[in-house]
């Protein structure tokens, strides 16, 4: 009795992580959801929203919404919407790859270095090879009691 009751539990958590695995599929993100260099946790949730932002944009001319700019301190920036961060380096990264992307490179300290980047661009930096690590920078705010 004690066997069956475990094969049925186990035959139950299969079908949960089967169905699980099968919505995931469903959704096609438009900025992979896996990554050639490690991402912060705001930045993976930024990526998300960004998704969700160029989805709801029918037409194909992305223009942020109000909230997302405001949320993620999203510039405009030479005619294109652009986000702020920075990049830890390996030894196979070439600055000529952000170059091409239009991607501006700002303060470097050994590896690390601060790039702005036009959200457009943003599924095509996320394939770049010699970078480590990836974060969105987070707005600041000044607290008040």
């Amino acid at each position: 009795m004690r066997l069956f009751i475990i094969l049925i539990a186990i035959v139950f958590m299969s079908a949960c992580v089967t169905s699980n695995n099968k919505s995931k599929k469903e959704v096609s993100p438009l900025v992979s959801t896996e990554y050639l260099f490690d991402l912060s946790l705001h930045t993976k949730l930024f990526l998300q929203e960004l998704d969700k932002e160029i989805a709801s944009k029918k037409d194909g001319n992305f223009i942020p919404s109000e909230e997302f700019i405001e949320k993620y301190n999203i510039q405009k920036i030479e005619g294109d919407y652009s986000i702020s961060g920075f990049i830890k380096v390996d030894g196979n990264f070439r600055e000529a790859d952000l170059v091409s992307l239009n991607i501006k490179m700002g303060s470097k300290a050994g590896e690390i270095m601060t790039i702005i980047i036009p959200l457009e661009k943003m599924a095509k930096f996320l394939e770049l090879k010699g970078i480590k690590y990836f974060e969105i920078n987070k707005k600041a705010s000044i607290k008040t009691k």
